[in-house]
């Protein structure tokens, strides 16, 4: 990999682009999930040498870290930095690869001389979270409790469980879990700072190269005083029937997971099937993706996505299917994507890109509960946004293209987390709905020409406000 933290992932995710509501022809939806050009909040550093350890840990800390308590500029770059929110080094070599973690992990950064995946959240913190550390001693027996109760027979060893000193509370803990002779080792950190909570956590076949990657980069978090606008405020859910903190990923469930991708558990055998399509293009793009043209893909071979990108290319005549870390490429001759049915086979997907041609029945997507990030480019037309109320989840919503033609919006009442959103409703005159919610920050809205538009004007929650392409804020 180069020496630039390839995040423009992440801009697609989180920033809106352009002063309209609404996505037009020259809109680009490139890479698993995003937008192309995004004015985002994340930006790209060059890597250089070692993370730090932090002060007294004789590992060379790479200038100031400012902790939670402090104030002041921080005296260095890092290797992710959300503008003046906050910072973290990768350790060193920077990873062979960048991309979306499993179970909406942000970021997952490959080693492969270590045989290791580094993962790393980043949310703002919830008040209840501070009891993780402060009752450490019941926290730390109950997640011993929770690596049986989630692992069983496959747990070899739990511990230790430590709680370091220092302005902010860092947790830590590894254990190790084996399934088919392989030995699968999980370090796990979680920084809990006054704004944000970071965690961090490792999992390979080495357990010092596992442990020395997730404390490097936990060691180098710092938060740099802004206001928090991390995306999202809670966990998504692999496990979390199984995990006493909602604001915390289950690693015992991530670890899990890894060991499903070497060999499936008795219990996911148990319940694998082959995928009988609905649609055969979305069939021959899944195929070409997973390397499967003629052999049955199984619903476990999708388990490990977590980003979809679905687009068509009208330039080169091409369909183009990207998850995860994986592109591949279809002619279009012949092939049209009619129905949605069988992105439901993508059960842990949180973020989803669609640029169709023609699309008129999203009901499918009402099935994809876990979605954060949803954005759509369409020709096609709709009468009703019934199918956008199971998805609560969602942070991020951006609609274009579509013909919206309805006036009732009373199912954006039920999306208590939509952060962000970009739309067309040339039919809408009664906007109240959306100055009622209480978590949106950014509006990119085009709606009846008519409508008393004062309701939004003045919010300001709403930070970033466009109506009917006039910038408001």
């Amino acid at each position: 990999m180069g020496k630039t933290v390839l995040l423009w992932l992440i801009m697609g995710m989180l920033a809106v682009s352009g002063a309209e509501g609404g996505m037009d022809a020259s809109d680009s939806l490139r890479g698993p999930v995003g937008l192309e050009g995004s004015a985002g909040l994340w930006k790209s550093i060059g890597l250089g040498g070692a993370a730090g350890l932090g002060a007294g840990s004789g590992g060379q800390t790479g200038g100031q870290k400012v902790w939670p308590g402090t104030s002041g500029a921080v005296s260095k770059d890092y290797d992710v930095q959300d503008g003046q929110g906050f910072g973290f080094d990768l350790p060193e070599g920077g990873g062979d690869r960048i991309d979306w973690g499993p179970d909406g992990y942000h970021f997952k950064m490959e080693y492969e001389e270590e045989g290791t995946d580094l993962l790393a959240d980043v949310r703002e913190t919830d008040p209840v979270s501070r009891e993780f550390a402060r009752d450490w001693e019941n926290t730390a027996p109950n997640l011993a409790r929770l690596a049986q109760e989630n692992l069983g027979e496959e747990l070899l060893a739990f511990g230790p469980a430590e709680l370091m000193d220092g302005q902010m509370p860092v947790c830590s803990f590894s254990y190790s879990a084996a399934r088919a002779g392989t030995v699968f080792h999980t370090a796990v950190f979680y920084c809990f700072g006054e704004t944000y909570t970071a965690e961090f956590a490792a999992v390979g076949p080495d357990s010092e190269a596992v442990y020395r990657l997730a404390k490097e980069a936990a060691a180098s978090f710092a938060e740099l005083g802004g206001e928090a606008h991390m995306i999202g405020q809670r966990a998504p859910g692999l496990g979390m029937d199984r995990w006493d903190y909602p604001y915390l990923h289950n690693p015992f469930a991530l670890t899990g997971y890894y060991m499903d991708l070497e060999a499936p558990s008795l219990q996911r055998c148990a319940t694998d099937y082959e995928i009988m399509w609905k649609d055969r293009t979305v069939e021959a793009l899944v195929r070409e993706l997973v390397e499967k043209p003629d052999e049955p893909v199984m619903s476990s071979d999708l388990d490990r996505f977590s980003s979809l990108a679905i687009r068509f290319l009208e330039q080169t005549g091409e369909y183009e299917i990207s998850a995860n870390e994986l592109s591949a490429w279809i002619p279009a001759d012949g092939l049209e994507v009619i129905t949605l049915e069988d992105l439901a086979e993508f059960p842990n997907v949180v973020s989803l890109s669609l640029q169709l041609p023609e699309i008129h029945d999203f009901s499918p997507l009402s099935s994809m509960t876990g979605l954060n990030v949803l954005m759509i480019f369409t020709g096609g037309e709709t009468e009703n946004l019934d199918w956008l109320a199971p998805l609560s989840e969602l942070v991020y919503l951006r609609i274009g293209g579509l013909d919206i033609r309805t006036s009732d919006v009373r199912v954006f009442g039920q999306l208590e987390n939509l952060e962000r959103l970009d739309l067309r409703l040339p039919m809408v005159s009664d906007l109240s709905v959306f100055a009622e919610m209480p978590g949106l920050k950014e509006l990119l809205l085009q709606c009846d020409e008519n409508a008393d538009t004062s309701v939004l004007r003045d919010r300001e929650q709403i930070e970033c406000l466009f109506i009917n392409g006039e910038e408001v804020r």
